[in-house]
C-alpha cells in the first residue's frame, strides 16, 4: 500500500515539473512576429466581440477572445497568450469599474503591468497617453494631439524577410 502512494506521489511529482518546465520554457521563450502580417477580416470582428463582451460585462468572453486574437494574429505561445490575456481583461474591468481618483491610480498599475511586449524584442511597448481637454481657444485638444501622433509613425519599417 505505501508503494503504489510513494508511486503516485512520485507521479504526480514528476508531472508537476514537466508543467512548470513547459511553462517556464513557454514564457521566457522569444517570439517573433511580423505585425504587418494579420487579417484585417478576423481583427475587426474580434474586436467588436471584445467591446460587446467589455460592455456586456462578460469577463470570461473577453479574455477567450483576447486569447483567440493572441493565438491567431500574433501566434503565441499558449502560457504567454494565457497570461497576456488575463492581464488584459483583468485591466479592462479595473479600468470599467473604478470611480475616484484612488481607482484611477490602481487602472494605471494593473496597465502597465498588462502592456504587451514588443513583437521585435522583450522590452515594453512605448505608449504614451495625451489628456483630453479644452485648448485655449475653447475647442478639444484632440488636435493638439494629432500633431503628436505622426511623430510615432516617421520611424521607418524594417524590411520584410524573405
Amino acid at each position: 500500500m505505501l508503494r503504489v502512494f510513494l508511486r503516485a506521489l512520485g507521479v504526480l511529482f514528476v508531472g508537476a515539473v514537466l508543467v512548470a518546465a513547459w511553462i517556464a520554457i513557454d514564457i521566457c521563450t522569444p517570439h517573433q512576429v511580423d505585425i504587418r502580417d494579420f487579417d484585417a477580416d478576423e481583427v475587426a470582428r474580434l474586436d467588436t466581440a471584445m467591446w460587446r463582451s467589455y460592455y456586456s460585462r462578460q469577463r470570461l468572453k473577453l479574455y477567450c477572445e483576447l486569447t483567440e486574437l493572441l493565438e491567431k494574429q500574433y501566434k503565441l505561445n499558449f502560457w504567454q497568450r494565457q497570461f497576456m490575456a488575463f492581464r488584459a481583461a483583468k485591466a479592462a474591468f479595473v479600468f470599467k469599474d473604478g470611480e475616484s481618483r484612488k481607482d484611477t491610480k490602481r487602472r494605471f498599475r494593473t496597465w502597465r503591468t498588462s502592456t504587451p511586449t514588443s513583437a521585435t524584442s522583450a522590452r515594453p511597448v512605448s505608449m504614451q497617453i495625451v489628456p483630453l481637454g479644452s485648448n485655449s481657444n475653447g475647442g478639444s485638444s484632440i488636435v493638439s494631439a494629432s500633431t503628436i501622433l505622426p511623430a510615432a509613425f516617421q520611424r521607418p519599417l524594417p524590411k520584410r524577410r524573405p
